[in-house]
């Protein structure tokens, strides 16, 4: 037995079978309007949500495309440079962080430069981003460029240790932890 016919049998014993069957198309419409008008309010937040999404994702663009037009005229952090015209000077830089002097606010990059097969901790100011000396520098971005570049932060060996209790614990410590 269907639902509406149990309920018109229901409603026929307290009532005349028209007016039951009036009274369960009344709950029926009733549900499907409410049903329709919440359909209808959710069908409008998703439509708003969409447009806020494309105005989003629109501004998202035009900040990328205006980012990669901006003329660089300084080291990037998370780049690392070589010199591809020159490849038998066998020269690296990757910028870490670039900061500036307390005084009189010129900028320094940080980092790490490979020269004659070495690695080693390096800084370069302003003077050294000059255009004569930076003629045919390009900027490696990709961590794939960087390992084949021999980046000491891409090897197997490297730690992102940030504070002393992300260590590894040394035997001798275990033991003394025990007592």
């Amino acid at each position: 037995m269907s639902a509406r016919e149990e309920l018109f049998r229901l409603a026929g014993s307290i009532t005349s079978g028209d007016r039951a069957n009036k009274l369960i198309d009344g709950v029926i419409a009733e549900a499907l309007a409410e049903f329709q008008a919440e359909r209808h309010s959710t069908n409008e937040a998703l439509d708003d949500a969409v447009r806020e999404l494309r105005v989003q994702r629109d501004r998202i663009a035009e900040l990328e495309a205006a980012a990669r037009k901006a003329d660089v005229d300084f080291f990037q952090p998370g780049q690392t440079y070589t010199d591809v015209e020159h490849p038998q000077y066998d020269w690296r830089f990757r910028c870490d962080t670039v900061t500036t002097h307390p005084e009189d606010g010129e900028r320094t990059a940080l980092g790490w430069r490979y020269f004659k097969g070495v690695w080693e901790p390096y800084a370069y100011g302003e003077d050294d981003w000059d255009v004569q000396q930076f003629m045919g520098k390009t900027a490696v971005s990709n961590a794939a460029s960087a390992r084949q570049l021999g980046d000491p932060h891409t090897s197997p060996l490297h730690h992102d240790y940030a504070v002393p209790r992300d260590l590894p614990t040394i035997p001798a410590q275990r033991d003394e932890e025990a007592l």
